[in-house]
């Protein structure tokens, strides 16, 4: 490897050491974008990819024993988006009779990182907006109705955008090799291989109706737009 490359790497693992810190889902998603973005620039030979790359996986977010629907979906877009697979594992638990549920990724370590740090910095933004929103419609409790319905519209926006984003990066990774196969689909097709075909159902994130449900609902596909994926991760 010569002295370019190695240096390219360094900054590769330098991104991806801040991207791990969970102090600051947003300065993490920052540096995940910026490691993300010299990953496709540079990781173009298929021999240096197996060479340098091993497989992990990394469990996000908590446990639960009903999982929020909004989640699973965003980690299935954020898991497409940086060529990983995302499953959801259940432990048994003797103290309530019941199972509890996480989720994981599972893929190339480095894009796993960047993944988690996504994952993190969007729950955490769509949780914040949310809180900011009920906080002005002056209820003395959380309204579960109204924070679900704004949720599940804020993530359905999000992932439309970050599908329409994974197009565009298989298309432009594609281009960028000389076998003429895109990088997305060769990574892909190792993680598969590895851990398994990746198999998600389709979700409807419906929300039960009523005037402050669809203003919610507006207001959550209007906040998600502001959200800034592209300057994230791109």
């Amino acid at each position: 490897m010569n002295e370019a490359n190695e240096k390219i790497l360094e900054r590769v693992r330098a991104l991806l050491a801040m991207a791990g810190d969970t102090s600051s889902p947003h300065e993490a998603s920052i540096a995940a974008g910026r490691a993300r973005k010299l990953m496709d620039q540079h990781q173009i030979d298929l021999a240096d990819l197996k060479e340098s790359n091993g497989f992990g996986f990394a469990n996000v977010d908590q446990e639960y024993r009903f999982p929020p629907k909004w989640k699973d979906i965003l980690a299935v877009a954020v898991a497409q988006y940086n060529d990983c697979k995302v499953i959801k594992t259940r432990k048994w638990k003797s103290t309530n009779n019941s199972y509890t549920f996480q989720l994981v990724f599972q893929g190339y370590e480095s894009d796993i990182q960047v993944a988690v740090a996504l994952y993190d910095y969007l729950t955490a933004t769509v949780d914040r907006l949310c809180q900011k929103y009920i906080a002005t419609l002056g209820y003395d409790r959380y309204p579960a109705k109204i924070g679900d319905a704004y949720k599940k519209a804020a993530s359905t926006e999000l992932c439309n955008r970050l599908r329409v984003m994974t197009k565009e990066r298989t298309e432009d990774m594609q281009l960028q090799m000389s076998t003429g196969m895109s990088l997305v689909i060769f990574k892909m097709q190792q993680v598969e291989a590895e851990f398994g075909k990746a198999k998600y159902c389709a979700v409807a994130l419906k929300s039960r109706s009523g005037g402050d449900v669809w203003d919610a609902q507006a207001r959550g596909r209007a906040d998600a737009k502001n959200v800034a994926i592209h300057q994230q991760v791109r």
